[in-house]
C-alpha cells in the first residue's frame, strides 16, 4: 500500500487550531508510513479530540489485521 504523508505543525499550533489537548510527547514527522501510529484529530459529539492511530486500511472483513501489509493499492502490479 502506497500513500505517506507529511505532518510538520508543531503540537502546539495543532492544539490551538483544533482546541483540544496539547500532546507533550508529540515530534512532526516527514515521512508518516502505512501502519505507523500517529495522532489524529476527530470529532466526537462533545467536540474535537486527539488520538493515536494506525496509518493504512485493514477492510472491515478482514479476519486479521495482518491482512492489511499484503494489500496492493488500485494500479500497482505484482512482480512475476
Amino acid at each position: 500500500m502506497c500513500g505517506r504523508f507529511t505532518l510538520h505543525l508543531p503540537a502546539e499550533l495543532i492544539a490551538d487550531i483544533f482546541r483540544v489537548p496539547f500532546l507533550a510527547d508529540f515530534v512532526p514527522r516527514f515521512n508518516v508510513a502505512p501502519f505507523q501510529s500517529h495522532p489524529v484529530v476527530r470529532q466526537t459529539i462533545e467536540g474535537h479530540q486527539i488520538v493515536l492511530m494506525k496509518w493504512g486500511l485493514i477492510p472491515h472483513w478482514a479476519q486479521d489485521s495482518r491482512l492489511g501489509y499484503s494489500m496492493k493499492t488500485p494500479g500497482q502490479r505484482r512482480s512475476m
